[in-house]
């Protein structure tokens, strides 16, 4: 009887030591996954992807278009140069970059919250350049030859800027005074305040007269112009988009004179 009770405490032992070393090895799987579940949590922890865009000569571009390849998700470079691309995953990614005058660039590379802040260079097209040089001479000629007051601002300027559309930039770095116009004969609803009196400004688009008025202007967003002008304290005012300024830089574009 003693050695059957002495068996039977050794058998329940052994399943004992048994059960126990399958809990210690299931807990330690569960803290190996736990562990692998948090750190590859905080791996894809989203960063902001910092860089700064130069030329072949490490001159700072300004207004450059940073993208995503294959996204509409994107920023302009300020007036350094830098950019900010916010709520980056870790990973490879692959970005598109722009500007007016010099060759389309990609760059490509794995990045994460280590990452410090890249250095892209992209290469001038010489004979863009000359030709944007050459028409922007051209626009000023015309301005200094206008009899009444005129202002411009060029893309540095303009690209940069705080406001959501060419409405609210005329407006802020102009000085205009935006009023009511309906009911008067025009076809925009917002005048200026122009020597005492409501006056529906005069609008072009890349040379060519808007009738829509004011209006049209809160449909353009910064990045897409170029250059802006005002002439007559507003009564008059230009936009001159990418695009236009790239075919005019290709064609050395003689800007209408005024009559």
């Amino acid at each position: 009887m003693g050695r059957e009770i002495e068996a039977r405490i050794r058998e329940e032992g052994r399943r004992v030591t048994r059960w126990t070393g399958v809990l210690v090895l299931s807990v330690l799987a569960l803290a190996l996954a736990t562990g692998s579940a948090l750190g590859q949590e905080e791996n894809d922890e989203a960063f902001d992807l910092a860089g700064v865009v130069t030329n072949d000569s490490g001159q700072p571009l300004v207004g450059a278009l940073v993208m995503f390849a294959g996204s509409d998700l994107g920023t302009l470079t300020d007036t350094e140069g830098r950019f900010r691309l916010p709520d980056v995953l870790p990973g490879r990614v692959e970005l598109t970059l722009e500007q007016l005058g010099y060759a389309d660039r990609r760059w490509q590379g794995v990045v994460g919250p280590e990452t410090g802040s890249l250095l892209i260079r992209m290469e001038p097209q010489a004979v863009m350049l000359e030709g944007l040089e050459v028409v922007a001479d051209r626009f000023e000629s015309r301005r200094r030859a206008y009899p009444y007051s005129s202002r411009s601002w060029d893309r540095d300027v303009v690209a940069t800027s705080p406001y959501d559309s060419m409405m609210q930039f005329v407006q802020g770095r102009g000085g205009l005074f935006l009023t009511d116009c309906r009911g008067r004969t025009s076809f925009s609803s917002t005048c200026i305040w122009y020597r005492g009196r409501p006056v529906a400004p005069r609008i072009y688009v890349d040379e060519a007269p808007v009738f829509a008025g004011m209006e049209y202007l809160d449909m353009i967003q910064p990045w897409e112009v170029h250059m802006v002008e005002i002439y007559r304290r507003g009564t008059e005012i230009r936009i001159y988009t990418q695009h236009f300024m790239e075919r005019a830089a290709k064609t050395r574009l003689q800007p209408i004179a005024f009559r």
